[in-house]
């Protein structure tokens, strides 16, 4: 972005101002999240999983979530890395 201010022949510093400037949040931003809409889909899930309980969202969400990373390559030793990663933070060196 300041580099696009730069090449109009603004002066570095100010350019640097102006990207500042633009980049903050803004209400850019903001308007856009809320005019956005909610997907159909998401309408769709929403209405066939009404009579769950939150936990229960959350536990379905999170064992097809799981169930769904086993089935890709290499899932296995991905998983073994983080756990033997993670276990060795358990022994504290001398």
């Amino acid at each position: 972005m300041v580099s696009a201010f730069e090449s109009t022949g603004i002066p570095r510093s100010s350019a640097w101002m102006w990207g500042y400037v633009r980049w903050q949040p803004g209400a850019d931003r903001t308007v856009t999240a809320l005019a956005a809409t909610e997907p159909e889909q998401s309408v769709r899930a929403e209405a066939a999983t009404s009579a769950e309980t939150a936990f229960a969202r959350v536990m379905h969400a999170a064992i097809g979530a799981f169930s769904e990373f086993l089935v890709r390559k290499d899932a296995l030793t991905a998983l073994a890395f983080v756990v033997f990663y993670k276990f060795t933070d358990a022994f504290p060196a001398p």
